[in-house]
């Protein structure tokens, strides 16, 4: 065997170990997509979890807004907390969104369910008053129901 037959099937060697590198990275790539996308949806799931067991310990305050009762100075503010926590974590939803990280389905869903919480007077009095710190991408999902609601 002489020295241009050895270089040849060197080459095809190392051709084959690149093919098998890019196919490992390629599928390593394709998992690591498949948690982070596990890890928002459950990241996701805890924030509205966490919304939902504020209103389960204040009651009063889910009651009031729903029936636009007078509150407090002290409910109004633990009021407006939770109501600031839920947009905040809303406001990541819609940045995830945006990214292509949500389905479509689950992306529907918290939007769908934002747009249900805002028709309060209440959440709506809050949002207006946030809203300068609130994120363009929320706005856009929230400030059509505003408007629809205003005319």
């Amino acid at each position: 065997m002489d020295w241009d037959a050895v270089g040849a099937i060197g080459e095809i060697l190392g051709a084959i170990g690149v093919i098998a590198t890019l196919l490992y990275l390629a599928k390593q790539i394709g998992q690591n997509s498949l948690m982070m996308r596990a890890t928002i949806k459950q990241e996701s799931t805890g924030a509205v979890q966490q919304v939902i067991y504020q209103w389960v310990e204040h009651p009063d305050l889910w009651i009031a807004l729903i029936k636009d009762e007078e509150l407090t100075e002290e409910k109004e503010t633990q009021l407006e907390l939770i109501l600031r926590a839920g947009l905040r974590g809303f406001e990541a939803h819609c940045h995830q969104a945006e990214l292509g990280l949500l389905d479509e389905k689950e992306w529907a869903a918290l939007k769908a369910t934002i747009q249900q919480h805002i028709h309060y007077p209440k959440a709506q009095k809050h949002y207006l008053l946030l809203r300068p710190q609130l994120s363009e991408r929320l706005q856009a999902v929230v400030d059509p129901v505003i408007q629809k609601g205003e005319e």
